[in-house]
C-alpha cells in the first residue's frame, strides 16, 4: 500500500476513535491506540488476514507471506465481527456500538458503504452465493440476511435471546446460532436459509457463554460454552463445582435433539472462557481460543465422538461432570497471546490464526507442530495503560484458583450471564443475581444490600480473595482492575431516538414514574437511585442484620436501590433473578405496594411505565 494512502486511512480512524464509547482514553496518535483484535478472518487464498479491531475502529489487513500489518481501514464503531466475500475483494465488518456493516474494499480500503442494522449486530459470516448473514445480539435480537449486490437487508430472523456466533452447516442451506440466553438454559437454534426461519430450537441446559459453534459431523454440532452450577455454593470452587469450562455435541438432527457435554479441564488446571471454534479441512480437529487461559485447545474430533459413543446413552449425562476425561481427546495445548478470542484457519489446513484480542497481535499456529509460528503485531501502545492492565486482569483466569474461571466468566464484556450464585459472605442458602458493571460509575454504595461502600477495595478485592479463591491483589493491580470496571460505558440506548427522544408510550410512562414521587422518591432523577435501602417486602436477604464497620447496620429484608442505567438489557430483576422481566416486578412480585404504589395501575399503564424504564 502507498505510504499516502496508509497515512490517510490512519487519518480516517483517528477521526473515527475520537468519539468511540470503547476506547479507553482519547489518544493522540494512531500508534497509541490500543486495537483489540476480536475476530479474525483469512482469505481463500491464504494469503490475506483481515482483524475486526474493536476498541480503534479499525480493520487490520495482514500480509501472511510477510507476517505484518500492510494497512489499516476505518470501520464504525465498535467492531466485533468480520467476514470476506468469496472473491477475496470485500469484507464486512459487524459494527456492534454503531448498529452498522461496514463493506470495506480490501485493495483500497475505501468504505463502500455502511449498512443500518437491528441493533448491536456482533458475528458475521458469508455463504457461498455471497449472502451476508449477521448476528443481533441487541434488543431485536435477529439473523438478518444481506444481498451482496443490492446491501438490502432482505430478510430478519427472530432467534431466542443473546444471540451471538455463527456457523454454516456443511451443505451451506442451514445456519446454526448460538443463542446466549440469560438464564440456566441456553439455546442453539437452527435456521433454514431458503425459508428464513428458526427449525430448530435446541435446549442446552446448564450452560452459559455460548460462543464458538461449528458442525463437525453432518447433524452434529459442537458448541463452546462454560458450564456453571450455580446452584452450589462458592465454598465448592476447590473441588471444581461451581464453573468449568466445556463443549457440548448437539444432535440437532435427532429425534428429539440430544446434546452432550464435555469438559476440557483438569483436575488441577482448568481453561477458563472456551470462546471461538475453528475445524481443520479434514474434519478431524477442532480448535478453541481460550480467553482466561491464553491458550488455544486442540481436540481430536475422532476421539471424542468416540468417547461419547462408547457411553451407554442413559450414562451420557454424567460425562459433563468429569475432569478425568480431556486427556483422552484434547491432543494440544498451545500458549499464545493474552486472550484469545477469534480464530481462522487457512483453507490448506495449515495454520491457524488467532486474534488474541487483549495483547495486540495475531498467533500463527502451526497445525502439524501445534506451536505457534510466528506472533504478527497488530499496533497499540508500548507500555500498558493502567485501563489495559485491569482490562487484562478481569479476563484473566491467573488471579482465580487453579485458573478456573475470570470475572468476565460472570461478566462476560462487562455486562452479566442473567445467573445468581450464593456467595458465602452473606450466609449460604441467599443466592443473588450477578449485577453488571456497565455504567456502574457513581451508582455506590455496591452489592445488593448495599454493604460494599466502594467497588475496588469492598468489591473488586474480596471478590477475588474470597469467591474466586485467587490471590490477595496488589495496590497497583487492585488499583488497575477498580479503574476498568468503573469506566465500563454503557452501549447505546436503542429506546432512545438520534437525539436522545422517547416514545409517546414512554413519556407516558415518565409521566407515572414521576408523579407523586411514585418512583422518584427512591429512584431519584440523575444516577436513578438515592443510595440508601429499603425493605420492598422480598424477604430477606441474608440470615441475619448486618453490623457495617461505619456503625450502621444493614436490615436482613433491606436491598440497596439499584441505578436503572441499561435496565432494558439487564434481565433478570430483584435481588435473586426471580422476576425474568419488568413487569412481572410490579405485577407478581409487588403484591403489597412495598415496590411503589402500582396496584392501582391499569396494564396500560404498567406497559407505559416498563416502556419509560427501558428509555433510562
Amino acid at each position: 500500500m502507498p505510504r499516502t494512502r496508509h497515512v490517510a486511512a490512519l487519518c480516517c480512524l483517528l477521526i473515527s476513535v475520537s468519539a468511540s464509547h470503547w476506547i479507553h482514553a482519547s489518544l493522540a496518535s494512531a500508534a497509541e491506540i490500543d486495537r483489540s483484535p476480536l475476530q479474525v478472518v483469512a482469505s481463500a487464498d491464504g494469503n490475506w488476514v483481515y482483524t475486526a479491531n474493536r476498541t480503534a475502529n479499525s480493520v487490520s489487513k495482514i500480509d501472511v507471506g510477510a507476517g505484518k500489518v500492510v494497512a489499516e481501514f476505518a470501520a464504525g464503531e465498535g467492531p466485533t465481527g468480520v467476514a470476506i466475500s468469496p472473491d477475496g475483494g470485500t469484507v464486512y465488518v459487524a459494527n456492534r456500538v454503531a448498529d452498522t456493516l461496514s463493506v470495506i474494499d480490501t485493495a483500497t480500503g475505501n468504505t463502500r458503504q455502511n449498512v443500518p442494522l437491528a441493533n448491536q449486530p456482533y458475528d458475521v459470516l458469508v455463504t457461498a452465493d455471497g449472502t451476508i448473514c449477521v448476528a443481533c445480539v441487541g434488543k431485536d435480537e435477529v439473523v438478518q440476511l444481506i444481498d451482496p449486490q443490492s446491501l438490502a437487508v432482505t430478510k430478519s430472523i427472530v432467534v431466542d435471546r443473546n444471540p451471538r456466533h455463527l456457523a454454516l452447516t456443511g451443505d451451506g442451506k442451514r445456519l446454526l446460532v448460538t443463542c446466549d440466553d440469560y438464564d440456566t438454559t441456553r439455546w442453539l437454534n437452527v435456521v433454514d436459509l431458503a425459508a428464513g426461519n428458526v427449525t430448530r430450537r435446541v435446549p442446552l441446559e446448564m450452560t452459559s457463554t455460548l460462543r464458538g459453534v461449528a458442525e463437525v459431523r453432518p447433524g452434529v454440532a459442537l458448541v463452546a460454552h462454560l458450564k456453571p452450577n450455580p446452584f452450589a455454593p462458592l465454598t465448592q470452587v476447590q473441588q471444581g463445582w461451581v464453573n468449568t469450562n466445556a463443549i457440548s455435541f448437539v444432535y440437532f438432527d435427532s429425534e428429539p435433539p440430544q446434546h452432550v457435554t464435555l469438559l476440557l479441564d483438569e483436575f488441577t488446571r482448568y481453561y477458563a472462557n472456551p470462546y471461538d471454534v475453528a475445524l481443520s479441512p479434514n474434519g478431524k480437529f477442532a480448535y478453541l481460543a481460550c480467553g482466561g487461559a491464553d491458550q488455544v485447545l486442540v481436540v481430536d474430533l475422532d476421539q471424542a465422538l468416540a468417547l461419547i459413543e462408547r457411553t451407554p446413552v442413559e450414562q451420557r449425562g454424567q460425562l459433563r461432570a468429569k475432569l478425568s476425561l480431556s486427556p483422552a481427546f484434547v491432543v494440544g495445548r498451545i500458549p499464545v497471546g493474552a486472550n484469545p478470542y477469534g480464530l481462522a484457519m487457512s483453507a490448506d489446513g495449515q495454520r491457524v490464526f488467532v486474534a488474541n484480542h487483549l495483547g495486540n497481535s495475531v498467533s500463527v499456529v502451526d497445525s502439524a507442530t501445534k506451536s505457534v509460528s510466528a506472533t504478527i503485531d497488530v499496533g497499540g501502545p508500548a507500555e500498558l495503560t493502567q485501563l489495559r492492565r485491569g482490562e487484562i486482569l478481569f479476563h484473566s483466569a491467573a488471579i482465580c484458583f487453579q485458573g478456573q474461571f475470570t470475572c468476565a466468566s460472570c461478566h462476560p464484556d462487562g455486562h452479566t450471564t442473567g445467573l445468581s450464585w450464593d456467595l458465602e459472605d452473606d450466609g449460604l442458602g441467599n443466592p443473588k443475581n450477578i449485577r453488571s458493571f456497565l455504567g456502574v460509575k457513581g451508582t455506590g454504595p455496591f452489592r445488593w444490600q448495599g454493604e460494599a461502600p466502594t467497588i475496588g477495595a469492598d468489591e473488586c478485592g474480596p471478590t477475588v480473595s474470597g469467591a474466586m479463591r485467587g490471590p490477595t491483589l496488589s495496590e497497583s493491580d487492585l488499583a488497575a482492575l477498580t479503574a476498568f470496571v468503573t469506566e465500563l460505558p454503557l452501549m447505546p440506548n436503542p429506546y432512545r431516538g438520534p437525539q436522545g427522544e422517547i416514545s409517546a408510550a414512554a413519556e407516558r410512562g415518565k409521566l407515572i414514574f414521576e408523579e407523586d414521587e411514585r418512583c422518584t422518591q427512591c429512584h431519584t432523577p440523575g444516577r436513578f437511585s438515592n443510595g440508601e435501602r429499603r425493605d420492598v417486602g422480598l424477604g430477606r436477604g441474608r440470615p441475619e442484620d448486618l453490623k457495617l464497620p461505619n456503625g450502621d447496620t444493614i436490615r436482613a429484608t433491606e436491598f440497596d436501590v439499584p441505578h436503572l442505567f441499561g435496565v432494558w438489557d439487564s434481565a433478570p430483576y430483584l435481588h435473586d433473578g426471580r422476576a425474568k422481566t419488568l413487569l412481572e416486578i410490579f405485577q407478581k412480585h409487588n403484591p403489597t405496594d412495598n415496590h411503589a404504589e402500582t396496584s392501582d395501575l391499569s396494564e396500560a399503564q404498567l406497559l407505559d411505565l416498563v416502556e419509560y424504564l427501558k428509555t433510562l
